[in-house]
This record gives structure tokens, C-alpha cells and sequence, in this order.
């Protein structure tokens, strides 16, 4: 399996929890920074670069190391006038790593993600799953994403690699809240070139006092989110109405050693390149 590289039309289907956060990080009317609720410690997020550094110690760290997160879900199918079905849950993991630019602007972060669907019912991994929309029985496909240096990620915003000198410099604008001990990101996204309907909603989380503590390079996260696209290629759905509705959540983990043994034997049999986002060398 070759390494992809992350672009729009690899998120068809897909699920990156970089991707899903993507929409706080650019350019917006909104205040640079909004803090609702009371919390005491808080850092001071109108300097650049801690408001930049806050963003990677809840994605990722400030050291190069992998940071895998780990998160579970339910895909929702949705036509019009229906009632919402469960089709299948999911699970997966996706893991960061920064390094710093050599141009000396930011960050470059390097990715992989792989996830696996599991029968609603039982919880048990899909070989096979019954469409019910379609009648047929089709074969789920594990969704796999990521790439080497994948994003350029600085005070002047996150863009793919693809967009390097292609999308102007601006500040990196990111929707903080905080309440007592913890503090949060929240954002939504829609991408009007992408296939409709698509939709992009997350929260993630972690502890104020890491966050602000500038001897704390990973701060413990975890995130909530949903997610609204096309029907996955997969369920051979193409020309039938509606969309599915991905929700789900997750944390970030010390290692991927700590993933549940089910899905790391899985992974480390049908996909071990994807479980180390260290660059490759060409």
C-alpha cells in the first residue's frame, strides 16, 4: 500500500482528526480568540506563538514524536424526510508528528490515519455488511489516510503542503472557551468544492494548566465530533439520495501500544506503515 497524501478528495469517506480540526485555523470575521465561561490560569493566547503552541500540545506535541489518538463512532445514514438509520460503528487511530520547519516558519506535521468499521449490533469487526438501502452485500474497506509533511502549520495559519505558496499568509485564528479547569477548541467547516453535502463540526478538549504550562510540550486531549458526507464509496451508493453522519469521540494516547489489542493486531497485519508517522526517506 503507498503512502497518500492529505488532500480534499482523499477526505471523501475518510476520518482525520487533523482534518476535522482544520476549520478553526484559518482567517475568519470572528474575534481571534473568544473566552466564555471562568477559568483562572489561562494563557495569554493573544501572543502568537503560545496561541499557536496551545493548538499543538492538544493536536499533537511540541517535540517530534508520534502522538496517536485513538477514537470510536457510529455512522448514521440520512435521507430526506427519514428517520436516521445506524449502519455501522467505526474505530480508528490517527497519529501526529510535528517537526520543525527547516525554512524556519513553523511547523511541518507529518500523518496517518486508519480506520475499521464494526457491525452495530455486535460490535464485531465487518467482513461483510448488509446495505440495507440497496439490498446488496458489500465488502467495508478499511479507510486510510495520510502522507509525509502533509501541512505547514505556523502563526500565519495551517495549510496543506499543497497550498505552500499557492494561499496567502494569515493569522492563525483559533475559537478557544474555557470553564473552571478545562479549556477547548471549537470549530465547523463546510467546503463548497467538495461533493455535497459536507460538514465538519468538532470540539477537543484538555486541561487548562497543561495547556498554559510552558514546560508541558503534549498536553492530555481528547475531542468530540461530527461529520457529514457522501455515502463511503464502499456501500455502492452512488446515484441513491442522502449522505452519512459520522459522530465520534476519542483521546490521544502515549502509544500506540496502548490501542485495544483487537485493533492494533489488525492494523499491524493489514496496515503497519500506518501506525508510525515518522517521514519516510526517499
Amino acid at each position: 500500500m503507498n503512502d497518500i497524501d492529505y488532500s480534499r478528495r482523499d477526505l471523501i469517506g475518510g476520518f482525520s482528526v487533523t482534518a476535522m480540526m482544520l476549520g478553526c485555523l484559518g482567517a475568519n470575521t470572528r474575534p481571534a480568540h473568544a473566552m466564555l465561561g471562568a477559568a483562572s490560569g489561562l494563557p495569554d493566547l493573544n501572543d502568537p506563538l503560545v496561541n499557536l503552541h496551545g493548538f499543538m500540545k492538544l493536536n499533537g506535541s511540541l517535540e517530534e514524536v508520534d502522538c496517536p489518538w485513538w477514537y470510536t463512532g457510529v455512522i448514521y445514514g440520512q435521507q430526506e424526510k427519514q428517520a436516521p438509520k445506524a449502519l455501522f460503528r467505526f474505530e480508528g487511530c490517527e497519529i501526529n508528528r510535528y517537526r520543525p520547519n527547516p525554512t524556519g516558519e513553523g511547523y511541518i506535521q507529518s500523518g496517518r490515519t486508519l480506520t475499521f468499521f464494526r457491525d452495530f449490533d455486535t460490535e464485531k469487526m465487518l467482513d461483510t455488511w448488509a446495505n440495507p438501502y440497496t439490498g446488496k452485500t458489500v465488502t467495508p474497506k478499511s479507510n486510510t489516510l495520510g502522507g509525509d509533511d502533509s501541512f505547514l502549520l505556523s502563526v500565519n495559519g495551517l495549510r496543506f503542503k499543497t497550498q505552500i505558496g499557492k494561499v496567502p499568509d494569515k493569522p492563525l485564528k483559533l475559537n478557544w472557551y474555557a470553564m473552571g479547569d478545562m479549556m477547548w477548541l471549537i470549530k465547523d467547516r463546510g467546503l463548497a468544492e467538495m461533493p455535497q453535502p459536507w460538514l465538519e463540526c468538532s470540539s477537543t478538549f484538555g486541561w487548562v494548566k497543561e495547556v498554559a504550562d510552558p514546560n508541558v510540550k503534549r498536553a492530555d486531549s481528547w475531542f468530540s465530533s461530527t461529520y457529514i458526507a457522501p455515502w463511503l464509496p464502499w456501500m455502492e451508493m452512488k446515484d441513491v439520495p442522502g449522505h452519512v453522519v459520522w459522530h465520534a469521540a476519542g483521546r490521544k494516547m502515549k502509544s500506540v501500544n496502548d490501542l485495544p489489542p483487537e485493533y492494533l493486531a489488525r492494523a499491524r497485519k493489514e496496515a503497519p506503515q500506518q501506525l508510525d508517522a515518522t517521514p519516510r526517506k526517499s
